[in-house]
């Protein structure tokens, strides 16, 4: 649906969908190809979520389980913020 977006987009301004888009946006144009990939990883993601929300509602994950998937994805994101957010600061520091 993307790439046919794209193409019916660039086709209607003549090749020029990327520089109007930078001139609204303020923001560079990634490629078609980094796009495609960043969608196909939201869509990865979301296949996942869906698919561990089957698994807890259907029972297939235990309490347990679901308490280590927690604390994994909570150490995980502590980890990020520190390593994006607090670090650069020590770092400067």
């Amino acid at each position: 649906m993307v790439d046919t977006v794209d193409t019916a987009f660039t086709a209607i301004t003549f090749g020029n969908s990327e520089e109007i888009y930078e001139q609204g946006s303020g923001e560079d144009v990634v490629s078609l190809t980094e796009r495609n990939i960043m969608a196909k990883g939201v869509a990865d993601r979301a296949t996942s979520a869906l698919n561990y929300a089957g698994d807890v509602l259907t029972g297939n994950k235990s309490a347990r389980e679901i308490g280590t998937d927690v604390l994994e994805t909570a150490w995980s994101g502590a980890k990020g913020v520190y390593s994006d957010v607090i670090e650069p600061f020590v770092k400067d520091g």
